[in-house]
């Protein structure tokens, strides 16, 4: 839980911001990831938040399936 917020409802809620926006959260990531790493000078913080983020949509999209 994060503040008042089940886990689930915020993946929930990111989810459902990805489609409307109709990206896929992994590529989105993915390029958000490459444009910081491009970026003089880095941003450890931002990479490593949103490596943190992409790897938990990865895994509750892998749970999902099994």
């Amino acid at each position: 839980m994060m503040g008042k917020k089940k886990l689930s409802t915020i993946r929930q809620e990111i989810d459902e911001a990805f489609a409307r926006a109709g990206q896929d959260p992994g590529e989105s990531l993915q390029a958000l990831l490459a444009l910081l790493e491009k970026q003089t000078p880095a941003h450890p913080e931002q990479v490593e938040a949103l490596l943190l983020l992409r790897d938990a949509l990865a895994e509750a999209a892998r749970t999902e399936t099994e």
